[in-house]
């Protein structure tokens, strides 16, 4: 059921016959969820009647979706103190709980999450953006976002800080990605007078977004509500300085004066400096900031990601196994019969734009 131009809502009485479905089609030996909502709360429920290994995995904080909340204040944190309690209870039925950062297993806890939780970055393709040079192709310093055009991005604070930096630096900015805030931005750049600075490049080919981040000059993330941010992991992979909003998970990824610098949420003027400093560094300055992103995008590789993955897989199948079997030779046995071949698993994904 489509409810916003990138959000969907599966409905409990048409997700469930499906998702029974595909467990008795596919028979998975581990269930791995992403979220608590309608699919993966039915595969939740599913998994545990049939004693499947469960592992799970949140990517979601409330702020994600209560600015699409038409509700007043007061409703909206009830709405959140709901949330978190739906999602300690749903995640208690998973035997490996695991989300992408320390900062989101700290908020997970302080918000009620009392599963234990592992912390396993989302991973990146470390030869997707890979490059050479600091410079990218631009001949003006640019700066690049890339994302969804939501609310909780604040990428009105990053045309904001263009308008404040251009008196100080000859500055650019591009954007790739699409989403409801997007006729705001464009008016936005009209009333400061920056259109001519900005280019909104919409939603691009795998090619073209590879181009983008080689051809920026730094990467900037306004953004309060990110558990990881992929897109900071790509830029960071691209060998970009970066600017992050010092909020939740975001910091994790900066060294602040090394390979980019923090910025307090919400401050246009404290960012319009970092942007400044940034376009005017020596192109020493530059390539060692690229250095520094680089080394810190690859302790994030999506190989070390998966190989700790399967062995969470491996793991959740034999504590299930052994909660079933009482911990029966013949059963162990079966067990790694079934390690040494990959096991049939679900994935079940709630759409989640980047």
């Amino acid at each position: 059921m489509a409810v916003h131009t990138s959000h969907r809502v599966g409905v409990p009485w048409e997700v469930r016959p499906t998702i029974r479905q595909a467990f008795d089609e596919f028979a998975p030996d581990v269930v791995h969820v992403q979220g608590t909502f309608a699919i993966c709360s039915a595969a939740i429920r599913e998994a545990k009647r049939r004693g499947v290994a469960l592992v799970a995995t949140n990517h979601l904080m409330p702020e994600n979706l209560l600015p699409f909340v038409p509700a007043p204040d007061w409703l909206k944190r009830i709405v959140k103190w709901w949330m978190w309690k739906d999602m300690d209870k749903k995640f208690a039925d998973a035997d490996i709980l695991t989300t992408p950062t320390s900062r989101s297993a700290e908020e997970m806890a302080k918000n009620g999450i009392q599963t234990p939780i592992r912390v396993i970055s989302n991973g990146i393709d470390l030869q997707q953006f890979s490059g050479h040079g600091s410079h990218g192709a631009s001949d003006v310093p640019t700066v690049l976002f890339v994302g969804r055009l939501a609310k909780e991005k604040h990428v009105d604070q990053i045309i904001r800080a263009i308008a404040q930096a251009v008196h100080s630096a000859n500055l650019r900015l591009e954007i790739v990605g699409g989403g409801e805030q997007l006729p705001m931005l464009m008016a936005l750049c009209d009333d400061l007078n920056v259109s001519n600075r900005v280019r909104f490049l919409g939603r691009v080919t795998d090619e073209e977004l590879r181009d983008a981040y080689l051809r920026c000059t730094m990467f900037c993330m306004p953004g309060t509500a990110d558990l990881q941010s992929l897109a900071t992991l790509e830029a960071l992979s691209a060998s970009k300085p970066v600017l992050v909003a010092n909020a939740l998970a975001l910091p994790h990824l900066v060294r602040d004066g090394v390979n980019g610098y923090l910025f307090e949420p919400g401050s246009v003027s404290q960012l319009a400096d970092r942007m400044v400093r940034i376009a005017t560094s020596t192109r020493t300055q530059l390539d060692a900031m690229a250095r520094a992103s680089r080394a810190i995008a690859e302790r994030h590789s999506i190989e070390k990601s998966i190989d700790t993955v399967e062995s969470l897989y491996r793991e959740a199948i034999g504590g299930q196994s052994g909660r079933r079997s009482g911990g029966t030779s013949r059963e162990a046995d079966e067990l790694r019969e079934i390690e040494a071949a990959l096991p049939a698993l679900i994935w079940f994904r709630q759409g989640e734009p980047a």
